[in-house]
């Protein structure tokens, strides 16, 4: 029975006998379902279930007893936990509800609620402009971090390299070592003489972004989920290339980080990967429509720049970054609730004919 209610049916493998004898009768004790004579039934003579049957969760038993099971046929084969005479008196069938009658004329149901509006995005000429003053983030340092870096030696900082003048240039091509590749993204070429300093580099200026399982360059957006497809995507931009060249001990090396975002309710969290980075020498600020973070870190021999300007509105004084072992953590919070659907605000289409003469140009020279 369900909840009590109606005979739990028994299958044919539960009871002893399925046809009585001559003289036997049907016990309806719930577990039990023999057959048995009058005259020899006694107190001790059925074993069965007092209570009502329970399924809940997947889950089948009685009421007046704990064993619980998820298959019907064990459920059926529970032993009683009450033991009492034989009883050929049928349970009451459960009260049938009579069917209500239909009215002749359905009253109309009442109009549903209007959902809300989706968010829209303010007019961009109500953004402020990205030349506002910028504001240093609260730092935090984590705890395990903070041990670290206490460990580290005393550094004497060299944030800019020097400049040099044309003869100091010439004399630094003269030392960049054959077979290097350039260093700018989507660019496989090598150097192999004075000749390639006047090749044309065909590259990707912005930055790498993995995000959602989607890759894309921000600097042109033709996203792709595979990332073969997406090391093969051709640079959208034409220039000289960045060869590597040696490096002064003296001078912090620029160098390029992978970052990422994700956003948990009003806050957007920027990932910038970067090992050991060094919180004393990182600058982290932002206004209302962009983030700038200058990251030193792989001890002191390394510096990361980043310029973003925001998909929409943040917080500044509500907004924080954390120095981790592996990684710094910029934790924005959102001037407005709404998703973003990339971490960059768009580039206006009016730049995009701009791009492709570009891009036209660069063939005709090719």
């Amino acid at each position: 029975t369900y909840q009590g209610q109606g005979v739990v049916p028994l299958p044919a493998s539960y009871t002893v006998k399925m046809a009585s004898a001559e003289g036997e009768l049907r016990c309806y004790n719930k577990g039990c379902g023999k057959f048995f004579k009058e005259e020899e039934n006694h107190d001790g003579a059925c074993c069965f279930h007092p209570g009502t049957a329970v399924f809940h969760d997947a889950l089948k038993g009685w009421s007046c007893c704990k064993r619980r099971t998820t298959d019907f046929t064990d459920f059926l084969h529970i032993p009683g936990c009450t033991t009492a005479p034989h009883s050929n008196v049928k349970p009451p069938e459960p009260e049938k509800k009579e069917d209500e009658p239909v009215p002749d004329v359905v009253a109309a149901p009442e109009p549903a609620a209007p959902l809300p509006a989706p968010l829209k995005r303010k007019d961009e000429t109500c953004r402020p402009s990205d030349e506002e003053p910028r504001h240093k983030l609260k730092v935090i340092v984590g705890g395990a971090f903070r041990a670290e870096l206490a460990k580290l030696p005393a550094m004497t900082l060299v944030k800019d390299a020097p400049k040099s003048d044309g003869a100091a240039s010439a004399k630094a091509d003269t030392a960049i070592e054959l077979g290097v590749k350039c260093k700018h993204h989507a660019c496989d070429k090598t150097y192999s003489g004075a000749e390639s300093l006047s090749e044309l580099c065909r590259y990707h200026p912005g930055e790498a972004i993995f995000h959602e399982g989607l890759k894309f360059w921000t600097c042109c957006v033709r996203k792709t989920s595979d990332f073969d497809q997406f090391l093969k995507q051709e640079g959208c931009r034409t220039g000289d290339h960045d060869w590597p060249r040696p490096r002064d001990e003296n001078t912090v090396e620029e160098v390029e980080c992978r970052y990422d975002f994700h956003e948990m309710g009003n806050t957007v969290v920027v990932s910038i990967f970067s090992k050991v980075p060094i919180p004393d020498h990182s600058t982290v600020e932002a206004n209302a429509t962009l983030l700038h973070a200058d990251v030193l870190f792989n001890a002191g021999k390394s510096r990361f720049t980043l310029t973003v300007p925001l998909f929409d509105l943040i917080k500044p004084d509500q907004s924080s970054v954390t120095f981790l072992g592996t990684k710094v953590e910029v934790k924005l919070t959102k001037a407005e609730p709404g998703a973003w659907r990339m971490l960059h605000l768009p580039r206006p289409k009016a730049e995009e004919p701009a791009k492709k003469l570009e891009d036209d140009s660069s063939d005709e020279e090719d």
